[in-house]
């Protein structure tokens, strides 16, 4: 039986070949043993390095926009397509710049992959009591193996948090799919950390967020990462007029994370890349959690994190029965 890996190279090899795409956008094995890294390819021999396993990797839906961004905004008039290997939360990426009109879905190929979740190596490591120098997956066990011990843990207890709480665990318009619908990490909507931040009064609160933002470096790499932040001239580049001061004051670095959070309420696709390129480990999925869980509650959304054509806070309607 082929590989996934091997199916995606079979492929891959096909779109070349026939002339389909000018790129491929994949991983690779990353600095580290169990790291994965964005690859990208423009002909078969450079797809050869690519692969696909079970160990956490970046999202891919950002890189389209320097691929594709003229043509949508109509700067060029066509562009050959761009493949990208796609999980089901990468497809909310994709969905949400196709939305937004900064890339046109006619441009891209979407190379599907169903997804149980992904391994988090620091779980796994920590229970195994050691740095693990193998780690081979199966359906339902993780085999981790040290330099002293080895350890057989429930794939269900190294998952990446942020997997507990998908809510697409496949691309919903693939062209290609890889394998199978597989059966999906149960799902588990816990806002009870938001509900704890909630419970505290206003100076608890505020004493809460500047110990997080106290941290904050201003490097803007939650930004970079966030497909909803996709704006062709970020107000924070604009010099004039200046949206924040080149202090990394507490006051600024407020502004700085309130505006970000507000620009993609109810468009947040709960990914956690923010969060996971934070170089200072900024809770910032608390943030975008609690507009997420307001929005719910107050336009009965069921899931906001889904991108759809009118959504809940990009529409008007005259009847709305609240003043404004």
């Amino acid at each position: 039986m082929m590989t996934m890996t091997e199916k995606m190279r079979e492929q891959v090899k096909e779109l070349f070949v026939n002339n389909e795409i000018k790129l491929f956008i994949g991983f690779e094995k990353g600095f580290t043993k169990f790291s994965r890294i964005p690859a990208f390819a423009e002909n078969y021999d450079e797809a050869k390095k690519m692969i696909i396993d079970e160990f956490e990797t970046p999202f891919l839906a950002k890189y389209l926009i320097r691929e594709l961004e003229e043509v949508a905004a109509g700067i060029v008039e066509k562009s050959e397509r761009v493949a990208i290997l796609t999980r089901g939360c990468d497809y909310l990426g994709i969905r949400r710049l196709i939305v937004d009109n900064i890339i046109l879905r006619e441009n891209i190929v979407i190379v599907g992959i169903p997804c149980d979740g992904l391994i988090d190596v620091k779980k796994a490591n920590k229970l195994l009591g050691e740095e693990a120098r193998e780690i081979t997956i199966d359906e339902e066990n993780v085999i981790a193996k040290g330099k002293t011990e080895n350890k057989i843990i429930s794939k269900a207890e190294v998952v990446l948090d942020r997997c507990r709480q998908c809510i697409m665990c496949e691309p919903k318009e693939s062209d290609i799919m890889l394998a199978e619908k597989t059966a999906n990490v149960k799902k588990n909507k816990d806002y009870s950390k938001i509900e704890e931040i909630e419970k505290m009064s206003a100076k608890e609160r505020y004493e809460f967020w500047s110990r997080q933002f106290e941290r904050c470096i201003r490097c803007f790499a939650c930004r970079d990462a966030c497909t909803a932040c996709n704006c062709r001239k970020c107000i924070f580049d604009i010099t004039e007029p200046e949206m924040l001061e080149k202090t990394v004051a507490t006051s600024e670095q407020f502004m700085f994370h309130f505006i970000r959070a507000f620009h993609v309420a109810g468009r947040c696709s709960a990914c956690g890349e923010c969060e996971r390129v934070c170089p200072v480990d900024i809770p910032l999925g608390l943030l975008n959690g609690k507009l997420r869980k307001d929005i719910e509650f107050l336009f009965n959304v069921e899931e906001a994190g889904i991108p759809s054509e009118i959504e809940p806070l990009g529409e008007f309607k005259l009847d709305d029965p609240d003043e404004w």
